[in-house]
């Protein structure tokens, strides 16, 4: 009888080991995969489909790499990349990366902050409504940023992007609000200001239908 307590307790130690072996092994090749993904160069940008395929698992160390400073020339991957897989759980920290930046800030930050109502669009895809009303609250009453590149007017430019997020969510919601925000814009802004919102209004309606009428990975990666 004790023999055969014995060869259990082997098998069980056997399985556990293994199982972790199997776990470290999972998570390294899945940190590869990512590397290989966000940590180099693109003409035409980060892969959709590639991007999304990696899944929630991939948004604590996609987080780790977008707070490494020595590597903030593929941050704007980064950002994407999180945006891509469409997890509520990149939404908080993509929110603090583009609120708590602070200063003149280099084109690698620039970038990569610009990027962040992108990847928030993206999230608001799966139907989260705190992503949905940070970009709305991003067009219209804009929060105070705390950092600046080049003298370019920041909250004017994130009210553009946001209006592109707003239609990236693909959100019969987005729409609504779009058209309400187009005819707010027509009624209070400067001529200025207005025509440059127009335009951006104007291309988020038309990127929404083209993700009704095509999906999101070939409006995202447009065939050749």
């Amino acid at each position: 009888m004790k023999k055969a307590v014995d060869i259990l307790m082997i098998l069980i130690t056997f399985l556990i080991l293994f199982s972790h072996s199997i776990y470290a092994q999972t998570g390294d090749d899945l940190k590869a995969k990512i590397d290989g993904l966000v940590l180099k160069h693109y003409f035409d940008g980060i892969q959709y489909t590639e991007a999304n395929a990696l899944g929630p698992n991939a948004v604590p160390y996609l987080l780790e790499l977008l707070n490494n400073p020595n590597i903030k020339e593929y941050w704007v991957n980064i950002i994407v990349t999180l945006g891509f897989i469409e997890s509520s759980t990149a939404l908080n920290p993509l929110i603090s990366f583009l609120e708590n930046s602070r200063g003149e800030v280099d084109i690698s930050n620039y970038r990569a902050l610009m990027s962040v109502p992108f990847a928030i669009g993206c999230i608001a895809s799966n139907g989260d409504p705190k992503a949905f009303n940070y970009l709305i609250g991003k067009v219209y009453t804009p929060s105070p940023v705390r950092w600046s590149f080049r003298g370019k007017n920041i909250n004017r430019i994130l009210a553009e992007k946001s209006i592109r997020g707003l239609a990236i969510s693909g959100q019969a919601r987005a729409r609504a609000e779009i058209l309400k925000l187009k005819g707010e814009i027509e009624r209070k802004k400067g001529p200025t200001e207005r025509e440059v919102l127009i335009k951006s209004i104007k291309n988020g309606l038309d990127i929404m239908d083209r993700i009704k009428n095509k999906g999101r990975s070939t409006i995202f990666n447009p065939q050749k």
